[in-house]
């Protein structure tokens, strides 16, 4: 039996991510919902669909789909009870009866209609969600005063939003206070330090402040932000090479698509039963 090559190679780069919230990103509004059942579906679907006509709700028979279906349950830590949508950094685990099912899908609806567009939470072989509410933090490392400040402010964060990627950058070092002042020209803002940015929106830090600039953290919750755009962000790179037939590589691979969750990944994979996967291996 041909014994599975799992290798990964991690190292430090700077890269930039991808940013903005993404209802500024211009696109036409538009929801997506994993809808996923089993036996039969819900007769009501599509009459949601026409009362909401920029939401697309993927029917998703868990039998046709079950491996989809783990990795969500997985990802999101979710009830393995049926149905179950996906929606976003959130799901719910639907009543059987359709008339209150149908209430409930309405008010979801209604409340995520508030971000503009929710991709949908797996397109293209790669999971969108869950997908952090990217904050990056600026004050100085050696400030009493700003460390108690940026600590209850992320006290506050993390007791509220399930999935955060927190950033920090110590003014007091000439590289981190260059990227400071660059963000600020970028997004044409004036503010006091401590501060940080949630996404693309600059907030300056104080104790008077401290629970309304959490507040526009915890509202994005439920769909996640980018990081704000920098010349200079530190992520992960990760060359990953598998064999698809080796169980402890695909094992791998689905605790790769978690971390990308929770840390700044950059991962590119390559499959050793293909002739550019041997190449760039060896």
């Amino acid at each position: 039996m041909r014994k599975g090559l799992l290798l990964i190679i991690i190292a430090s780069i700077f890269i930039n991510p991808v940013s903005g919230l993404q209802e500024e990103n211009g696109e036409e509004k538009h929801i997506c919902i994993f809808y996923f059942y089993e036996n039969e579906d819900f007769s009501f679907i599509s009459e949601l669909e026409k009362e909401f006509p920029f939401v697309d709700i993927v029917e998703l028979d868990v039998e046709k789909n079950y491996s989809i279906y783990l990795d969500m349950v997985e990802l999101y830590n979710a009830s393995e009870n049926l149905p179950i949508i996906f929606i976003g950094n959130e799901w719910y685990v639907l009543d059987e009866n359709e008339t209150d099912c149908k209430i409930m899908m309405k008010n979801i609806i209604n409340e995520f209609e508030t971000y503009g567009n929710v991709p949908c939470p797996y397109y293209d072989e790669e999971y969108l969600f869950p997908k952090p509410v990217c904050i990056l933090e600026f004050y100085n490392f050696n400030n009493k005063t700003d460390n108690e400040t940026i600590s209850r402010f992320n006290e506050i964060i993390t007791e509220n939003i399930t999935y955060v990627n927190i950033n920090k950058f110590d003014i007091s070092l000439e590289e981190d206070e260059r990227i400071f002042y660059q963000l600020c020209n970028q997004f044409n803002a004036t503010i006091k330090l401590p501060a940080v940015f949630i996404g693309e929106k600059p907030f300056s830090l104080n104790e008077e402040n401290l629970n309304d600039v959490a507040n526009n953290a915890v509202f994005l919750k439920k769909v996640g932000v980018n990081c704000a755009e920098t010349d200079y962000e530190k992520n992960i790179c990760i060359v990953f090479f598998y064999d698809p037939l080796c169980k402890e590589c695909v094992k791998a691979k689905k605790e790769i698509e978690y971390l990308k969750i929770k840390y700044p990944l950059n991962v590119t994979e390559y499959n050793i039963l293909t002739k550019e996967g041997i190449n760039q291996l060896f």
